[in-house]
């Protein structure tokens, strides 16, 4: 169904009506044409209310669009990151599972643990990841 409006609030204001001999009182006519011009612009103002909300509402869906676009590209690194991780942790279980918790560090052990470690720093400071240097990736 098509709604229509046929007349806005100037049109009924300056509706002039003919006078007969058998007519209606102008004075009730336009206190009624008042009450109607009233409600006509009344239901405009909210017309545009609703129009601007309505605006709003899109503005907000298309940013909200955009958003969940921004979320997934979000999720899409994290899941990424969630990977390298797993591979990073799965490479150190396989480095740990050769010790064992008879085996007593000397402290010939904790010489290599510590030139290892320099060495791994040394690494880091020019940009090389030691880990994907040891998986030979």
């Amino acid at each position: 169904m098509e709604y229509r409006i046929q007349l806005s609030p100037k049109e009924i204001l300056r509706k002039k009506f003919t006078k007969d001999v058998k007519g209606y009182r102008a004075g009730e006519v336009d206190a009624f044409l008042d009450v109607v011009m009233a409600d006509y612009e009344a239901f405009a103002g909210y017309r545009k209310a609703m129009e601007e909300h309505l605006a709003e509402l899109e503005a907000r869906l298309t940013e909200l669009s955009k958003g969940d676009e921004a979320s997934d590209a979000e999720r899409r690194e994290l899941r990424k990151s969630l990977k390298e991780l797993e591979i990073e942790n799965a490479g150190l279980k396989a480095r740990l599972e050769n010790i064992k918790p008879s085996d007593s560090p000397s402290e010939e052990n904790l010489q290599y643990i510590q030139r290892i470690n320099a060495l791994e720093n040394a690494l880091y400071s020019i940009g090389i990841d030691p880990n994907k240097v040891i998986n030979g990736q």
